[in-house]
């Protein structure tokens, strides 16, 4: 656990202080650190089944971590810039939207209650930025 922990902060650590554009070595750490991670992950998971315990979850998104660190690699991003962690909190946004649309509207309601958020927090980001540039 501690293993696959340490390996998940060091690609944290890494993707924190690195610039956008990542440098050879920058984007072979990141690649190793997130690689070593999903290896101790997965070895504590099978681990697990073996013994019976449902304590680590499989779950898809482990599949695009995996991308995320080939990128960085391949790319020499960094994913700070171009993944946003915010997407499942998204997800459960639209959910719970759709959920409380009608129907024969669903769709429309969706995308309207969306650009209207969307919006707004343009509008926030705008006033936030003219304020700091004000001190």
């Amino acid at each position: 656990t501690c293993a696959a922990m340490s390996s998940l902060a060091k690609f944290m650590a890494l993707m924190e202080e690195n610039p956008r554009h990542l440098t050879a070595s920058a984007a072979q750490s990141m690649h190793d650190a997130g690689f070593r991670f999903l290896n101790f992950y997965k070895i504590l998971c099978l681990e697990y089944i073996r013994k019976g315990v449902s304590a680590w979850l499989l779950k898809p998104k482990y599949h695009v971590f995996a991308h995320i660190c080939m990128d960085a690699l391949a790319y020499r991003v960094n994913p700070r810039f171009t993944h946003t962690f915010v997407d499942e909190d998204s997800m459960k946004w639209v959910k719970c939207i759709s959920a409380r649309a009608h129907p024969r509207q669903r769709e429309r309601w969706v995308l309207r209650t969306t650009k209207l958020r969307l919006l707004s927090m343009k509008s926030m980001k705008s006033r936030r930025t003219r304020r700091s540039r004000q001190t």
